[in-house]
């Protein structure tokens, strides 16, 4: 499946095109190929996001926990948040975790819809992956997750 999704993108990126615009639509075109092929799996993973938050206790919408702002010179976020906010620093600390809370419920949504329904588009799954994309190999948003998982699983007893 791989190679037949590999051979789709090198057919559309070889084609000439002009304009930015141009290659944004191709690139989303193969990403939405990939998407509908991998339908069956992504729904796993969806499944089983889903049920690690059921099962760590994930918090509601209006108890997130916010970690405190740490330095880290490694720090990567996403670049439309780099756009909007600048580099993560202590002044817009407050932004990032906003962000952060407000993936973590489109996350948490679409899932919820993709389960929920009967006949997915790849609108739908398109949107969750796009989602995903973002907070992949965010600082910000992984400092998030961990801290509100963690603190709520540190309150239940060790066996």
């Amino acid at each position: 499946m791989f190679v037949q999704c590999a051979t789709i993108a090198f057919s559309l990126l070889t084609e000439p095109c002009t304009a930015a615009t141009e290659i944004h639509e191709r690139q989303q075109e193969i990403l939405q190929r990939i998407v509908i092929r991998c339908k069956s799996r992504l729904s796993r993973h969806v499944e089983r996001f889903l049920n690690e938050l059921k099962h760590a206790q994930c918090r509601p919408r209006d108890r997130y926990e916010i970690p405190g702002f740490v330095s880290d010179s490694d720090q990567m976020e996403a670049s439309e948040d780099l756009e909007r906010f600048g580099r993560s620093c202590r002044d817009n600390h407050d932004l990032y975790m906003r962000a952060c809370i407000d993936r973590l419920n489109q996350l948490r949504d679409q899932s919820c819809e993709l389960i929920r329904s009967s006949n997915t588009t790849p609108q739908q799954m398109m949107a969750l992956v796009q989602t995903a994309y973002k907070v992949r190999r965010s600082t910000s948003f992984t400092e998030f997750f961990n801290t509100t998982f963690r603190r709520q699983n540190d309150q239940r007893p060790s066996f």
